[in-house]
């Protein structure tokens, strides 16, 4: 418990003595962390909107003819019964501008706005693609809904959608690489600045007996106290931006969710395992250069 203590106090007392280094280096890290933050929310909601969507096959087609709700009903009941469907709903025109003012949140947006300038329209959950062409030929030749305007095809947009998130998750492993480098690269020149302004207490430390160990402990508490506290600045900042902006509301409510609990602490210690690394690459560096080699 001593040493324990006495590796506490050395540490306090180097990040006193360093205080401005310290602030620069852990907003360093801060920033660094919230935009790789930002970065991970992004691939986040990413990949629970290709995930939420890419469970059925979906297929939405616009058509030319205005049917009220009666009528829409009506064929949506009898396509429910054609071979590869699996659900069908429809949507007059009034509803599609409901269904839009909803989603956008901001009724005052669409004041004077007639239903008319939406089209009706027909989604189908399907079986499988191949039913796709014989939907369209039926959909082309029904009398309630006067031929196809449109076609949007869901399973098409995944597929985009897909092969974002794959160059998405690419691209975090190169910005957490990237990430990773910096923070080492700041730790442990940070280390070495209060390393050699101490250079004659442990110089002294060394001619009474203090083994490399005994040395480097503190440098590791310093280096995971600079990860782990601008990690945590940056997270949490990040979070205070993400719900000043209620981004959690864009999109329809809840839509857009913040960074998983477990990922957002994985990162942290991930920030301290790296603080540790480039406390020891700076103490070796040290060691070596004032002629201790370890």
């Amino acid at each position: 418990m001593e040493r324990i203590a006495y590796f506490l106090r050395c540490t306090l007392r180097s990040l006193r003595q360093s205080a401005m280094v310290q602030l620069v280096a852990v907003s360093t890290i801060a920033v660094s962390t919230l935009i790789f933050a930002l970065f991970l929310t992004l691939l986040v909601n990413l990949d629970a909107f290709v995930d939420r969507f890419d469970r059925d096959l979906r297929l939405l087609i616009f058509v030319k003819a205005q049917p009220e709700a009666a009528e829409l009903q009506k064929a949506v009941r009898e396509m429910e019964r054609w071979p590869g469907v699996v659900k069908v709903s429809g949507r007059t025109q009034a509803e599609a501008l409901s269904e839009l003012r909803a989603a956008m949140g901001d009724d005052s947006l669409f004041d004077g706005v007639s239903p008319e300038v939406l089209p009706a329209s027909v989604e189908f959950q399907l079986e499988g693609p191949e039913a796709e062409a014989e939907i369209l030929k039926r959909v082309e030749a029904h009398p309630l809904l006067g031929g196809i305007d449109e076609v949007q095809r869901a399973h098409a947009l995944m597929k985009r959608l897909s092969d974002w998130r794959a160059y998405l998750q690419f691209g975090a492993l190169g910005l957490g690489g990237l990430v990773a480098f910096a923070f080492i690269f700041i730790i442990s020149n940070t280390i070495r600045l209060t390393l050699f302004a101490r250079r004659e207490e442990l110089e002294i430390m060394q001619l009474v007996g203090a083994t490399h160990r005994f040395i480097r402990i503190p440098c590791y508490l310093e280096g995971a106290f600079q990860g782990g506290m601008g990690a945590a600045i940056g997270l949490l900042g990040f979070y205070a931006a993400f719900r000043f902006l209620g981004a959690e509301h864009w999109g329809g409510g809840g839509a857009v969710r913040f960074l998983p609990f477990s990922l957002g602490l994985a990162i942290a210690l991930g920030a301290m395992l790296v603080g540790v690394l480039g406390s020891f690459l700076a103490a070796t560096r040290y060691l070596q250069d004032s002629g201790h080699h370890s």
